[in-house]
């Protein structure tokens, strides 16, 4: 089975990079990868398994999927990417979680130990902002059905800090 990824997340895919890393980490967490608590080597999958997407968007089309674009989005993890389908509706992934903080939504990176908070954010602000959709679908988005670009926007400007 192939796997699309992008060429960002190829090394780690392979096991060459480790997505975590303690530079800069708390104590804890270096403490549990010191114990070996946290994996040491995430992946180990051959390069002819992956199907790598370059460059910052592009067309599924060469594999078969004329109606999806893709967008690089990275934070989360080093080659996140979001999908766009043709009918508008782009399928976020991890980019963010939507949570419901004191009875209203808001936006937070899921960031346990893989990501780029700074890089996050910018992905944040380019999904709100640049790319065109109708609704967006984040994977952890259990109070609502998706997100409308103008429910997004004031989201993305509390959270990330992006200048409307």
């Amino acid at each position: 089975m192939k796997v699309v990824i992008h060429e960002e997340e190829g090394p780690y895919m392979e096991g060459h990079k480790l997505y975590f890393s303690v530079e800069g980490r708390s104590l804890q967490l270096k403490a549990l990868h010191f114990l070996e608590a946290v994996p040491q080597k995430q992946f180990q999958m051959t390069k002819d398994r992956m199907i790598l997407l370059e460059g910052q968007e592009g067309s599924l089309k060469t594999i078969g999927i004329p109606e999806m674009m893709w967008s690089f989005t990275p934070g989360h993890s080093p080659g996140h990417v979001v999908y766009k389908h043709h009918s508008g509706i782009l399928l976020g992934g991890d980019f963010a979680d939507v949570l419901k903080i004191d009875g209203k939504h808001a936006l937070k990176v899921m960031c346990p130990v893989t990501c780029d908070l700074d890089t996050a954010k910018k992905s944040i602000c380019k999904i709100a902002q640049d790319l065109d959709y109708s609704r967006i679908q984040p994977y952890h988005d259990s109070w609502k059905t998706g997100y409308t670009k103008a429910e997004l926007l004031p989201l993305a400007e509390s959270y990330a800090g992006c200048a409307s």
